[in-house]
């Protein structure tokens, strides 16, 4: 028994506290839950409308193609779009978007008669990095490179220091969300 001057406390005074605070907790997470599952949402259509821009990697020999195309995926943690012929490399610039691309490493013979690395850096949105590897004569090399404002151009064999180097570059500019003007047109 409860001393004169305490007031009873019921069950039912309790159970009525301690459900609506039950209910209360519920209710807040089950706002969040949908806060965060619109939050998840917005997310998707935000990547769905503007998707992370790619890396075009362009050379004539397969083998080749695809162990740059994946390193650059490792170093530079976007998708590379590997072409392993100037009439696809041209298809792939020729539907590109402004932002699609943010660099393309291409790797083409800059004599082919019908496209070579110069009409696919052409081909390519404004904005695009063009970075251009050849074994062409430098003299060329440099010409071409000059005809696009290449942000780079190499000589083959591309050395592990150059394609770290161009990595590093390509991740500066999607990290900074850089498009410049400056390449290619």
């Amino acid at each position: 028994m409860l001393a004169d001057d305490q007031p009873e406390v019921t069950a039912p005074a309790t159970d009525d506290l301690a459900s609506r605070y039950a209910r209360a907790v519920k209710a807040k997470n089950a706002a969040l839950g949908t806060l965060t599952e619109s939050i998840a949402r917005l997310h998707a259509v935000i990547a769905a409308l503007h998707p992370l821009p790619r890396v075009l990697v362009v050379d004539d020999d397969e083998f080749i193609a695809t162990q740059l195309g994946e390193y650059v995926e490792e170093e530079t943690g976007v998708k590379a779009v590997v072409c392993c012929t100037a009439e696809d490399a041209m298809l792939a610039a020729q539907r590109a978007d402004v932002g699609d691309f943010a660099a393309a490493i291409i790797d083409l013979d800059l004599r082919h008669a019908l496209y070579n690395g110069v009409t696919v850096a052409h081909a390519l949105p404004r904005g695009v990095a063009v970075y251009f590897v050849t074994g062409a004569l430098p003299e060329e090399l440099e010409r071409a490179a000059r005809t696009v404002s290449a942000m780079g151009a190499y000589e083959k064999p591309l050395t592990p220091d150059e394609l770290i180097a161009i990595c590093t570059q390509i991740k500066g500019r999607l990290k900074r969300g850089d498009n410049p003007e400056s390449s290619v047109h």
